[in-house]
């Protein structure tokens, strides 16, 4: 009995340690300087939304370093406004979804005449 209730414990702490390292932000959540980097930090959906936004934000500004000023102006009127989870998931999914949409465009317009993705 006491065997199961040590290992139920650490069990219990791991899994409370493990998620935060686990946690794939975009940034160090060790130096999150705002309410809304701490509440991504906080929510494992919402960091990992953060870094894959970050990744998508990244292959855009390889193909547009004009990108940066949108992703500044996103960050500055819409994710940074949000005072909550709930804004927060809505705002990266808007966002992934228009930075795909970017990333689209520019491939297209990269390799003129390619077939539609649904004909290659």
């Amino acid at each position: 009995m006491k065997t199961s209730t040590i290992i139920l414990a650490l069990a219990t702490c791991l899994g409370t340690a493990l998620p935060v390292a686990a946690h794939a932000a975009s940034f160090d959540c060790k130096k999150a300087a705002t309410p809304v980097e701490a509440i991504i930090c906080a929510d494992p959906a919402l960091s990992k939304a953060d870094e894959e936004v970050a990744v998508l934000y990244r292959r855009l500004l390889k193909l547009d370093p004009g990108a940066r000023q949108g992703q500044r102006e996103w960050l500055r009127t819409v994710r940074n406004r949000c005072r909550d989870v709930a804004c927060l998931r809505a705002a990266y999914e808007e966002h992934d979804t228009q930075l795909r949409l970017s990333l689209e465009a520019d491939n297209e317009e990269a390799t003129p005449g390619a077939a539609p993705p649904a004909l290659r």
